[in-house]
């Protein structure tokens, strides 16, 4: 009864601080829950920001382009998130100065790509500081390198044996090009003193 109290009295101070025609602003919101973690409106901006950086956008892309990039951010974002979730479960580990110089070399580049104002109005406009960006940074190289690691390690525990091959080759032997024999036959040839 007195919790429910405090909080009825936390709301209506809190009407009394807005305005009375102000309306609501939605600062961030939860796109994807991937296991317990979850993936942020905020966050996928963020990742797409940086893409068309990368790619050089000096403009911003019609809203279609924006709303694909986003999907597409957030589809990359979600497959991220498995395979960071399955190499933490599978004890994987990365080495820190590994995150850190691949942080220091994409914040050179970062730099070198801009001028220092336009920098940080970017970083303005994302509402971020550069610790903020660094702390993102940092995030996402991990679970990049998390993730290629996991994929390393999968691939390697993959073996296509002969079985294999000739079962693919029998169900696919329609679209296949026909078998070819090939041989290689080679001589040494000597030559003689007198040339």
């Amino acid at each position: 009864m007195r919790y429910s109290l405090c909080c009825f009295a936390l709301i209506l101070g809190l009407g009394a601080v807005l305005p009375a025609g102000a309306a609501p602003e939605l600062l961030d919101r939860i796109v994807a829950v991937v296991d317990n973690q979850v993936i942020l409106w905020s966050e996928v901006n963020f990742r797409v920001l940086l893409e068309l950086q990368e790619r050089g956008y000096r403009q911003q892309p019609s809203p279609e382009e924006l709303a694909r990039l986003r999907q597409q951010a957030l589809g990359e974002m979600i497959d991220e998130h498995v395979l960071v979730l399955k190499a933490q479960k599978d004890s994987l580990q990365i080495e820190e100065s590994q995150v850190e110089a691949i942080l220091n070399q994409r914040l050179q580049e970062l730099k070198t790509s801009m001028p220092a104002a336009e920098l940080n109005s970017t970083l303005e406009r994302a509402g971020l500081s550069e610790r903020q960006l660094k702390n993102r940074y940092r995030k996402d190289i991990r679970h990049n390198l998390l993730a290629d690691q996991l994929r390393s390690q999968l691939a390697f525990r993959l073996y296509v044996g002969r079985k294999d091959v000739e079962a693919y080759r029998q169900a696919y032997r329609d679209s296949l090009p026909p078998r070819l024999s090939l041989s290689k036959i080679s001589i040494k040839v000597k030559p003689s003193p007198q040339v």
